[in-house]
């Protein structure tokens, strides 16, 4: 998956983006919640939603930078919130891994 992100000055000008197809998703984040717009459906034609795996996404960073913002109000110094926010390596190792050939 291609993320690009694009900062628009307004909301507004999100929503035109979408309609005219230039955004897949516009993301406004509040203080309390955070909206995904999606152009939606026009008469019959198809309707856009968020894939699952875009959805994950999203909730991943919006949940990080929640965590981040939450401490670093509490006085959690900044290398410390990054140290605790930063990512686990996960490595997947198969118990029967296929044959070589």
């Amino acid at each position: 998956m291609d993320v690009k992100v694009v900062d628009v000055a307004t909301g507004a000008v999100a929503r035109s983006e979408l309609k005219k197809g230039s955004l897949d998703v516009a993301l406004s984040v509040g203080a309390h919640a955070a909206v995904a717009e999606v152009r939606g459906s026009i008469g019959y034609f198809q309707v856009q939603t968020l894939s699952p795996t875009l959805r994950a996404l999203l909730q991943a960073t919006l949940d990080a930078a929640h965590q981040r913002r939450v401490l670093r109000a509490a006085g959690v110094p900044l290398a410390t919130v990054r140290a605790a926010l930063a990512p686990v390596p996960l490595v997947t190792t198969a118990l029967h891994p296929r044959p070589r050939m």
